[in-house]
């Protein structure tokens, strides 16, 4: 799992342009500066860490993905029920128990064997 600088990029452009908006509308000042605030926390960390992603590998499972930290610690696994797969971006869960990855997180022939693995169900 490395980072994904290009998709850091669009989402540093697009939280400026998020703040723009945000500062640029019909609201008291206190508010829009405070819309604008929670955008720019918002937006940066989650460039942060798709710069320093905090999973070193994925591993595929026949009841999901397990998913081990960058200190070697695994997590529980990751049911693959409820999942998005395009050629970009995988999303796999929930909301609290969801992961998202990007393709050039990943060496492209692991994402491909992820991809095919969550639209046909089982590990190949």
């Amino acid at each position: 799992m490395g980072p994904a600088p290009r998709t850091a990029g669009v989402v540093l452009v697009l939280t400026l342009l998020a703040v723009l908006a945000a500062s640029f509308n019909q609201f008291p000042l206190f508010i829009r500066l405070l819309l604008a605030a929670l955008v720019l926390t918002y937006g940066v960390t989650t460039a942060y860490r798709l710069l320093r992603p905090r999973l070193r590998a994925v591993v595929l499972h026949a009841d999901g993905l397990g998913v081990v930290g960058k200190r070697g610690s695994g997590r529980d696994r990751v049911p693959v029920a409820r999942c998005f797969v395009s050629p970009w971006y995988v999303g796999v869960g929930s909301w609290r128990s969801g992961l998202g990855l990007f393709r050039e997180q990943m060496a492209p022939d692991d994402f491909r064997r992820l991809c095919v693995y969550l639209r046909q169900g089982q590990p190949r």
